[in-house]
């Protein structure tokens, strides 16, 4: 765990998966401590390119390594369970865990569009691997199979035309239901999210429903939003 890398600057890594290399890139803390177990944040790009993504590194300073990839087609993601993308990203967390210093415990997806799509299986597929995770705009795969709670804070446009709304409400109820949560909910900070009440205090729901922001990543509300409901999640 010796890293001779540069703290909040990209730097790129290949992976072996289905027996041809594949790249991503990691971003370090500034003065990274290789004796600090950090927590970890993948982003899943939206449609597009690598760098289409919630900018989580506007507010996470240097508390959290961040992880990107790409998808397997070079523009979105394959979001089957048991398609090529799933085994990438378990290449990048097994890679990522031998490189760095990480809090295994405490591995977080926050997707956009595409890569939401993909959040929300990982959220079925692995969750035992990711504590937490945070979507803006997206749904729940096609036959996904979901048994186990997860953490999730969703964001989402009641006027996005592209991913709509009601795609994503049967992903945030069947968590509802797994995390022990009750329909009620309460505000909380910022607005307009809402908190699910009666859930299991290490499995909390929050869904941000916005209006006239269409398709767009939120990233006025979104980055804030995820790493406020991701911190609580990180044991100390």
């Amino acid at each position: 765990m010796n890293v001779q890398q540069a703290g909040n600057m990209w730097s790129t890594a290949n992976v072996q998966v289905g027996g041809g290399n594949r790249s991503y890139s990691t971003r370090l803390p500034d003065g990274y401590d290789s004796t600090r177990a950090y927590p970890v944040i993948f982003l899943l790009h939206g449609c597009g390119n690598d760098t289409n993504n919630v900018p989580m590194d506007r507010v996470v300073g240097n508390d959290a390594i961040l992880v990107r990839g790409t998808g397997s087609d070079g523009t979105c993601w394959n979001t089957d369970a048991n398609g090529p993308d799933i085994t990438y990203i378990d290449a990048m967390v097994e890679d990522v865990q031998a490189r760095y210093c990480t809090d295994i415990g405490a591995f977080f997806a926050v997707g956009y569009s595409s890569g939401s799509w993909l959040a929300n299986q990982l959220a079925c597929a692995r969750p035992g691997v990711f504590r937490g995770i945070g979507t803006v705009t997206g749904g729940l795969p096609t036959g996904a199979v979901c048994r186990d709670p997860v953490a999730h804070i969703f964001v989402h446009d009641r006027d996005d035309q592209d991913n709509r709304i009601e795609w994503d409400t049967p992903g945030r109820d069947q968590w509802i239901m797994l995390n022990g949560c009750s329909n009620a909910t309460m505000p909380v900070d910022p607005s307009p999210c809402v908190a699910y009440q009666g859930c299991d205090p290490e499995y909390p729901i929050v869904w941000c429903e916005t209006s006239g922001r269409g398709h767009s990543r939120q990233d006025e509300l979104a980055p804030g939003a995820f790493w406020d409901f991701f911190r609580p999640l990180i044991d100390d």
